[in-house]
């Protein structure tokens, strides 16, 4: 079954509430997770492997916190997703090190390519700035 990972889904969560901030502004991790509804020790590792892999700045200390490595309109669900997971692969015939004598002429290996090649183009084309205009649609006012 082709599932996203509860770490990858903390992962969006916390970029997503990091989209709200203005980008200068440092935010302390435990009002991203208290925001997002993130376990403690769950929501620790993943700000780690996230300031690992680039996508925000950690800064240690009292005064420290988290914020996006970029603006919000230059991260999108893929980027996300494939540095918390690694390559999209939807069946082991597309991963690059499998080798299959049927590759050549497979009509289901084809169609493999091909939906994987837009599953990457949906994700790819959605940022989170396109997904925090709509989070804000969608909350009532009188939670904003």
């Amino acid at each position: 079954m082709l599932r996203i990972n509860r770490e990858t889904d903390y992962a969006i969560r916390v970029i997503l509430a990091l989209a709200e901030y203005p980008g200068e502004e440092i935010v302390p991790s435990s009002v991203i997770r208290q925001q997002m509804q993130l376990p403690e020790s769950l929501s620790l590792q993943i700000i780690s492997r996230l300031a690992r892999l680039h996508l925000i700045n950690s800064y240690p200390g009292r005064n420290g916190g988290i914020q996006l490595a970029q603006p919000p309109s230059e991260i999108s669900l893929l980027d996300v997703i494939q540095a918390m997971e690694g390559p999209l692969v939807l069946s082991d015939c597309l991963d690059e090190s499998h080798t299959c004598s049927l590759a050549p002429t497979c009509p289901v290996q084809r169609y493999w390519i091909g939906l994987q090649s837009r599953i990457e183009g949906e994700l790819a084309k959605v940022n989170f700035q396109e997904l925090l205009e709509e989070r804000l649609l969608l909350t009532p006012s009188d939670v904003q």
